[in-house]
């Protein structure tokens, strides 16, 4: 390798690891603990995960080969698998060739379910692989299980995974997506439905509660929720698609998990109305000053969600809590047909009461 090209490779490698540190992500975090718990589940030669059965069809070491990444790379993916994240393989690539790659720590998983294999686990370092030549086959684990349900299949999916976990989003999108109930849904709208739907069910923005991936899943799947689901994805899609107007921050806001929430709140209560109000907010049709959408623009405009600020400016920080009864209360007055002006938010701020959506 020339000092130019070595040059060169160092600098995507640092661009890689600088990306995946926004994404607030760990390279190669926990491998140990999830070699030792993945080994244990492989030692089963038959089972259950949770309430669904499936069986080892086999496993072993084999040695990871190009072929051998190249084939599995090849397999069919399962309809709720991530993305693949390109900052990843660049760093999987570089570890492998600087020899600190833990190879012990992979377990290639495919799960056979109808007759078709699908991959399970294991798409970074494969495509990483692919890349390098074999002078080191280092051997990894490999499971082949068989799925004799959907249900089971998507439970051994989010039971893997090497270096990356898997966030609630992805526990969610597992469980959810290309449900009969969310036919057309795309994964990311899923992701923020449900983690805002979480956060205004359980917990009122506070502090995330552990193990309800599946509850909350179900309930998404049950009516009115699962109509609901569609309105506020086509509400999104909306956002995304208009003219962003002179407040390009705004079109940001609307998509953070307090404005969803208060989506699905005003969907539930009064759909038709819902869709009036949030197509205006997306068109940003403010109808003057003291009108309900000029207020909740205007407000959006000026705080943010996140406690770690980034941008310079004078945007002061707003409780989710906060954001959400903006929402809602903007929401009454725009059904309501009324003026409002600065105090709007002053008793919530007071009593710390949770505004209800008027029908």
């Amino acid at each position: 390798m020339t000092k130019k090209s070595a040059s060169k490779s160092t600098k995507a490698v640092k661009k890689a690891v600088k990306n995946v540190k926004k994404k607030a992500s760990k390279v190669a975090a926990g491998v140990v603990a999830a070699t030792a718990g993945m080994l244990g589940r492989v030692a089963a030669p038959t089972g259950r995960i949770g309430a669904f059965p499936y069986k080892v069809l086999a496993k072993g070491v084999k040695k990871l080969t190009r072929a051998e990444s190249t084939n599995y790379v090849s397999l069919p993916r399962t309809p709720f698998e991530r993305p693949v994240d390109n900052d990843w393989v660049v760093i999987y690539k570089d570890f492998m060739q600087r020899k600190v790659f833990n190879f012990d720590a992979v377990i290639m998983v495919t799960i056979v379910y109808n007759g078709v294999e699908y991959r399970g686990n294991t798409q970074h370092t494969c495509l990483a692989r692919m890349q390098l030549d074999d002078s080191q086959c280092p051997e990894v684990f490999y499971v082949k299980f068989q799925a004799e349900t959907e249900e089971a299949m998507r439970e051994i999916y989010n039971t893997y995974d090497v270096g990356r976990a898997r966030s609630s989003g992805d526990q969610s999108v597992a469980l959810s997506f290309e449900m009969p109930e969310t036919k057309g849904i795309s994964k990311q709208h899923l992701k923020m439905f449900i983690t805002a739907y979480k956060a205004q069910l359980f917990t009122k923005f506070e502090n995330f509660p552990k193990g309800t991936h599946a509850e909350i899943c179900c309930l998404v799947r049950e009516q009115p929720l699962a109509s609901t689901l569609r309105l506020v994805a086509a509400a999104l899609r909306l956002i995304r698609s208009a003219e962003p107007g002179n407040v390009v921050y705004v079109k940001g806001m609307m998509r953070t998990t307090a404005v969803i929430s208060a989506m699905v709140s005003t969907f539930l209560n009064s759909p038709k109305k819902a869709q009036r109000f949030w197509e205006d907010m997306a068109q940003m049709n403010t109808a003057g000053i003291g009108s309900p959408i000029q207020y909740l623009t205007t407000y959006l405009d000026k705080v943010y969600g996140r406690r770690n600020k980034n941008s310079k400016d004078d945007r002061v920080h707003a409780p989710q809590p906060e954001i959400y009864a903006a929402c809602v209360l903007s929401f009454n007055a725009y059904c309501a047909n009324v003026k409002i002006d600065h105090t709007l938010l002053d008793n919530y701020r007071e009593t710390g009461e949770w505004p209800k959506v008027k029908k």
